[in-house]
Order: C-alpha cells, then structure tokens, then sequence
C-alpha cells in the first residue's frame, strides 16, 4: 500500500479515488474502517463519514481509521481530504491525521480551479465570490463562519496555522518556506492556488521535504501529484477510462483491465 487518503464523506472518498484511478493507480475506497484491503490496492481511500460529526468524534474516528496503516514501514503517503468549501470539521480532522500520521506538517491546499475553487491570499474563493458571500456559508449541517482558511481550522486546532500567498508558490520559495516551518516544529500551512499549476508546484515542494508532510486537500491537488507517489511499481498502468470498475460486498474497486 503506497497511499491512503482519508475523506469525511462517501462522494469525497470517491471524488479522489477516482483522480488516482486515472492515472492508472489500484484504488480501492471502503466504506468502514473495518473493512480489509486487497493486496493489489496501490491506494486506500477511507471514508469516515464524519463531516457532520461533532469535533471530538470527528478526530477519534480519524485517528482509529488512519493509525493502524501508519504503523508499517515504510509509512505510507497519506492525503487528508476535506470539502473544497471547507465544510465539515476541518482543523480537527488535520489534527487528528497529523497525530496518526507523525507528520510535523499539514500543508492544506484545496483548491480546484477548474470548478471556480481557488485560495488567493489566505482565502477560499468561489467562481471569484469569497467563500462567505456563497449559499455555502448557510449550509445547515457545517455552516462556515470566515472566509479565510485559517480562521476555519484554527477554530478546532491548537497548532499554529501559516499562510505562504501566490507570489511566494511561484518564485519557487514554497519548499524552503515549509522547511523552515518544520524546523520550528508543528504547523498548519495554507497554500494559495488559482490555476491547477500552482497545485503542481505545491506537489513539487512537498515532494522536496526530508519528511513529506501529510497533504490535505481536494481532487485538485490529488490529480496534481506524480505518479511515483502512489503506484507500487513505477510502470504506470493504462488509464482507468481504458478499464472498468466492479462493486464487491461494500467495497468498491477501481483498477484498469488488463
């Protein structure tokens, strides 16, 4: 297993698996923690089902889903996968997976540019709108209060949250930036991008790290990640189009046919 992403939701879970599918990589999403993985899977998405839970319960069932992957060596990637409206409960579920995971740093980028989903200057925008002045804002279940990132996760997390803004993703400072933060200690770091390059460059950075931080984002940055990341092997496979997917008792599979 080279990679598990953990998602609050069932459409997420699916959402990113299939962004990996496509690029030719073995994934699998279960729909409980309890479920066992198949040995061909390259990545395991896990779907909590917790984006409406209370903070507390929220970060248990992070922690109880994603420890246990952890423990093996070498350690798996591990991609945390939040709403790119930053709906649910979003710095305790980071925390929570930074725990699991023993990583220093979460770098949080969701954006999605092709969907109008972008992050400039700290904030979450959609279609240009700040994310406060959306119908997301009055969501029922997990209503939004700010538009800035890092008030959202601050509000459930205790650990430091950092902004690095456009100009510094694409001078190329990202990299040196979170090594910096890392050798201060724990942290949150928010990463502006506008267009699906600056998720590349993002990918890059983090990819650069002595100790790869755990990545939190949406599809868009899932797609942005190279494939060495999470295939077994490093032949990549044909794309997912090409193949098909099955259901098995609740799990579903999605690998290419050969």
């Amino acid at each position: 297993m080279k990679m598990i992403v953990i998602a609050d939701d069932f459409t997420g879970s699916n959402d990113t698996g299939v962004q990996l599918a496509k690029k030719g990589a073995r994934t699998e999403v279960m729909l409980s923690a309890s479920q066992k993985p198949s040995r061909r899977a390259d990545v395991l998405v896990i779907n909590t089902e917790s984006r409406a839970m209370p903070a507390d319960q929220a970060a248990s069932a992070v922690y109880a889903a994603l420890s246990p992957w952890c423990e093996t060596s070498p350690a798996p990637l591990v991609y945390k996968k939040i709403d790119s409206t930053f709906r649910g409960n979003i710095g305790a579920e980071v925390t929570a997976a930074m725990r699991a995971s023993q990583r220093k740093l979460a770098v949080i980028a969701a954006a999605i540019p092709a969907a109008g989903r972008t992050t400039r200057e700290g904030k979450c925008l959609v279609n240009g709108v700040p994310l406060l002045e959306t119908e997301f804002a009055s969501d029922p279940k997990t209503p939004i209060v700010s538009s800035r990132i890092a008030e959202i996760v601050a509000l459930q997390s205790e650990l430091p949250v950092y902004e690095v803004f456009l100009q510094d993703v694409r001078r190329g400072g990202l990299s040196a930036l979170l090594t910096a933060y890392a050798a201060e200690g724990e942290g949150i770091i928010v990463v502006d991008a506008v267009e699906e390059r600056d998720l590349t460059l993002i990918a890059q950075a983090a990819c650069e790290q002595p100790s790869m931080p755990l990545l939190v984002g949406a599809a868009g940055l899932a797609n942005a990640l190279p494939v060495e990341l999470f295939m077994q092997d490093r032949q990549r496979l044909p794309a997912a189009g090409t193949g098909g997917g099955r259901f098995s008792g609740c799990r579903y599979w999605w690998w290419p046919v050969r």
